[in-house]
């Protein structure tokens, strides 16, 4: 069933076996694998696959956190305290800009944890893309970053976005952030 299911979310997204690999945080061989049936995935693998998949199925009915995050440790922790604060709502991880803006019109995220310092498209681009479109007004987005550049800081804290963490983030703060972003959604 898990490849299946990895074919059907290839298909609907036009994903190579390593750009699905690049999103799910794992290696090419280990998606080829999966598709192939010769192994399968962890838990938490085998939840970001079934939440993919019921996107190409179109049963999101529960409200998106798109979190990106190029740094896989960071992105489990941020997914963690995402479930601790809003345990109602969906996460799903991508790992670049890029995947960024090609899963928020599909996913429909309601809250974003956006990296600035990426590869190919950092997230102060990533927050102009989704600005321009009118659909994602209401959209909550928390800048979370290493970045120590103020340039780069002053940027984030003046763009609108609805905050700036700098990590190592602290959990209660993010909890307290995350719940205060869904309260005051317009």
């Amino acid at each position: 069933m898990v490849s299946e299911k990895i074919q059907a979310i290839r298909k609907h997204n036009g994903y190579s076996q390593e750009e699905l690999a690049r999103q799910l945080g794992v290696s090419f061989p280990t998606v080829n694998a999966w598709e192939r049936g010769k192994s399968n995935p962890y838990p938490r693998h085998k939840k970001a696959i079934d939440d993919l998949y019921k996107v190409v199925l179109g049963e999101t009915e529960t409200d998106v956190i798109l979190i990106v995050e190029d740094d896989e440790s960071s992105a489990l922790v941020l997914a963690d305290y995402c479930s601790m604060a809003l345990e109602e709502y969906e996460t799903v991880t991508v790992t670049s800009g890029y995947d960024a803006i090609l899963q928020i019109g599909v996913l429909k995220p309601k809250l974003i944890l956006l990296d600035i310092m990426m590869p190919e498209i950092d997230g102060l681009k990533v927050f102009e893309k989704i600005k321009e479109m009118d659909v994602f007004k209401d959209t909550r987005i928390i800048f979370v970053t290493a970045a120590t550049d103020e340039e780069i800081l002053e940027k984030a804290r003046n763009s609108g976005a609805f905050a700036l963490l700098q990590k190592p983030v602290k959990r209660d703060e993010i909890i307290n952030l995350l719940k205060l972003a869904v309260e005051t959604r317009a």
